[in-house]
C-alpha cells in the first residue's frame, strides 16, 4: 500500500469524517501510492488439484470471473479450504468489490497461506471500513515478518483512520527505517500526521531528517509539508520559499507520476497563493489561483475516473 490517510485526514475532526468514508481512504492511498499494489509477491506455484498459478495470473488481469471458475473445480479439503476462500477473496478484490472479498475473508480460520499478501486483504478490510480488523491482521503479519517495513506503513494508515494518531507517527517512521527508497514519503505522512495535530516543532524536525533522503516521487507532497508549517506561524516568506522549492521539483517528476503530482502542485500553488496575498504579491497570488482552479479541476477528474472504473 500503500496504502497513507493521514495526508488529509490528520486532525480529530478530519480523521471522523474520513473514518466514516471509504472513498477518502482509497483517494489518499491513491495519491500517496500505498494502495496495496501487486508488487513483490512472493512466487506462487500450483499444488495438487489446485492451479494456483493460472488463478494468480487471471487475478493480476482482473479476470475475477474467469479465476473464480477455475476455484470453483477445486475440490475442497480441510487442507485448501482457507486457499479457496482467500483467492475467492482476491478475485473480488481485483474487481474492486471489497465487500464480496471481505466475505471470503471471514471464512478464513488463517491467513498462514496468504504470507506475503496479507496487506491485500487488509486493504480491501479498510475499504470496508473495518479497520480495527485490518490493523489486527497487519499486526499479526508484522510479528512474523518485523523487517517487512511497508507493513508498518500500512497500519499507520488505518491507525489514521481511527484518529489513533499517537500509534501512526512511530509505524510510519518504522517504514521509514526498513524503506530508504520511500524514507522521505515516510517521514512526510508521519510529519504532516503532527503538523495537523498542531506539532509544528516535531513535525519540522521530522522533515529535517527527511531532508537528507531525496525522492523525486514525493518531493511535493515534502515541501508542502513544510511550506504549511510555516503559513501555521504565519512565516508568509519562508512559506513561499518552500512552495516554489517544491513546484519547481514537482514539475520535473510530473511526467512519472502524473496525477499524483498534479494533487501536489494545486496544493502548493494554492499555499503559495496564501503567502503571496499575505506578502502583498497580488498579481502572483492571482495567477497561482488561476493555474491552482486548472491543476484541481483535470486532476479530480482523472482520479476520480479511475475509482469509478
Amino acid at each position: 500500500m500503500k496504502p497513507a490517510l493521514a495526508q488529509f485526514a490528520a486532525s480529530s475532526k478530519e480523521a471522523t469524517a474520513a473514518s466514516s468514508s471509504a472513498k477518502a481512504l482509497l483517494l489518499c492511498l491513491m495519491w500517496l501510492g500505498s494502495n496495496g499494489a501487486l508488487a513483490d509477491r512472493p512466487v506462487v506455484r500450483d499444488q495438487p488439484g489446485f492451479p494456483l498459478v493460472r488463478i494468480e495470473y487471471l487475478v493480476s488481469k482482473r479476470k475475477g470471473g474467469e479465476a473464480r471458475r477455475l476455484i470453483d473445480q477445486v475440490k475442497p479439503t480441510a487442507a485448501n479450504k482457507n486457499l479457496i476462500h482467500i483467492w475467492r477473496g482476491f478475485s473480488y478484490r481485483c474487481e474492486r468489490e471489497p465487500e464480496l472479498a471481505v466475505a471470503e475473508f471471514d471464512q478464513c480460520t488463517s491467513f498462514a497461506e496468504a504470507r506475503g499478501w496479507t496487506n491485500l486483504i487488509a486493504c480491501s478490510y479498510g475499504q470496508t471500513e473495518h479497520f480495527d480488523r485490518a490493523i489486527k491482521i497487519l499486526t499479526a503479519a508484522i510479528a512474523e515478518t518485523p523487517s517487512a517495513s511497508g507493513l508498518y506503513a500500512d497500519r499507520a494508515d488505518y491507525y489514521c483512520a481511527l484518529g489513533q494518531f499517537d500509534k501512526a507517527v512511530p509505524d510510519y517512521k518504522r517504514a521509514a527505517a526498513g524503506n530508504t527508497e520511500r524514507k522521505r514519503l515516510y517521514l512526510t505522512i508521519a510529519a504532516e500526521v503532527l503538523r495537523r495535530q498542531g506539532k509544528l516543532k516535531e513535525a519540522m524536525a521530522v522533515l529535517d531528517e527527511g531532508l537528507k533522503f531525496p525522492d523525486r516521487l514525493s518531493d511535493g507532497k515534502y515541501w508542502l509539508c513544510r511550506a504549511q508549517i510555516e503559513t501555521q506561524q504565519q512565516h508568509w516568506q519562508e512559506g513561499e520559499k518552500n512552495c516554489t522549492i517544491g513546484l519547481n521539483q514537482t514539475r520535473k517528476a510530473s511526467a512519472k507520476n502524473k496525477s499524483a503530482e498534479e494533487i501536489a502542485m494545486a496544493h502548493l500553488l494554492l499555499e503559495r497563493a496564501k503567502c503571496y496575498k499575505h506578502l502583498g504579491k497580488s498579481a502572483l497570488a492571482e495567477a497561482d489561483l488561476r493555474e491552482h482552479q486548472k491543476f484541481s479541476a483535470e486532476t479530480e477528474d482523472e482520479i476520480l475516473g479511475k475509482f469509478r472504473r
